[in-house]
């Protein structure tokens, strides 16, 4: 039996996947584009752990070292105008598949079903460095807004072309109310070929990534009048990522997130969840938990901090890497050997339940 535990997406595999998403080529063109970008856009500086940087140390006795003191300020708020046309909104929330019915769920049935709408924003801003950027968020939320409960949950859109945690957590999030919000924060030519009238003014300037993340929340939490969530209370807003985006959130946390604050100097992001991925936590002033999967184990990659007052890290025995039980895109099998049906998402939904109490309730 192959595990899926220890697979990579190739900007090849991507292509495919995306063909067996959509049957549709410009989905897969937007695949590669961005698979291309996203090592200048989301990976400037190395992650402890992660490819291409530091390995974290061995066993499970080394504390991440004390953070150096850094100097604070306030993130700039960004401009939001919502999007409608022209052309079709591209979709990134992926079909789902029913097991019991051995059905493909389209993602508008799946709206539909939890009464959720999925509103496009293009956001601007200057980054730390001067450079002015053009992008785009999506908000997930119900549709009736007293449903809201009052939690975000962000992430930066994975290169396969995916909110990947919030298509774990998709039952969890839409039944409670949680609102989820997408961030594209490095360059995508591939939604300007999908669609080049509605996104060819985009401009993501390479490494702006932080900036975006910073500002973006920073406005969601504002009284701006650009808000998307105007009239809508905040009660707390984390920050999670899924392998490749989950190393945007380890770079924001580790070199943003102790610098870049609300104009009361307050954390922007309440908590931080990494998921199928692995690295050293610095010393934060909000709770992270980390969910690494069997992959980083059997790279020799595996969790190598203990827990502390601001850390948990969850392990689930068998995870894999990806979502291959639920995501529509993995049916039929496309492996030679039997894939795994690891209930995934229901792992996930556990650890970001415990963050959200964590973070909204004081209760780790």
């Amino acid at each position: 039996m192959q595990d899926s535990s220890n697979f990579e997406m190739s900007p090849e595999e991507g292509m495919n996947l995306m063909k067996r998403s959509a049957g549709n080529t410009t989905l897969a063109i937007f695949v590669v584009a961005i698979s291309a970008t996203i090592i200048l856009g989301q990976t400037a500086i190395p992650i402890p752990g992660q490819r291409g940087g530091d390995q974290g140390q061995r066993g499970r006795g080394a504390e991440a070292p004390a953070a150096e003191p850094v100097k604070q300020v306030a993130a700039p708020i960004a401009t939001a105008v919502e999007v409608t046309g022209p052309g079709a909104f591209f979709e990134t929330f992926m079909d789902s598949h029913d097991d019991a019915k051995n059905i493909q769920i389209p993602a508008k049935d799946i709206y539909a079903k939890f009464n959720y709408e999925a509103k496009e924003y293009f956001v601007a801003g200057k980054t730390s460095n001067g450079q002015l950027y053009k992008t785009r968020i999506v908000v997930r939320k119900p549709k009736d807004n007293s449903k809201f409960n009052g939690l975000i949950l962000a992430e930066s859109m994975h290169p396969s072309g995916n909110p990947w945690v919030f298509h774990f957590v998709q039952v969890y999030a839409m039944t409670n109310g949680v609102i989820g919000l997408e961030m594209l924060t490095s360059a995508s030519p591939g939604l300007v070929a999908n669609n080049e009238t509605r996104y060819k003014e985009l401009v993501l300037p390479n490494g702006a990534a932080n900036d975006i993340i910073a500002q973006v929340g920073a406005l969601l939490k504002s009284n701006h009048k650009d808000n998307p969530l105007s009239g809508l209370t905040v009660r707390k807003l984390i920050l999670t990522g899924s392998s490749a985006s989950a190393g945007v959130a380890q770079q924001y946390l580790i070199n943003a997130h102790m610098a870049m604050r609300l104009s009361d100097m307050k954390p922007i992001y309440d908590g931080f969840m990494p998921t199928s991925a692995n690295g050293q936590i610095p010393v934060l002033d909000v709770p992270t938990i980390l969910v690494p999967t069997m992959r980083e184990t059997f790279q020799g990659r595996g969790t190598t901090q203990p827990d502390n007052d601001k850390l948990r890290v969850y392990e689930f025995a068998g995870m894999a890497h990806i979502d291959s039980r639920v995501a529509g895109a993995y049916y039929p099998d496309p492996c030679k050997y039997p894939i795994s049906r690891y209930p995934m998402g229901v792992m996930m939904c556990v650890a970001l339940d415990k963050l959200f109490t964590w973070v909204d309730k004081g209760v780790a």
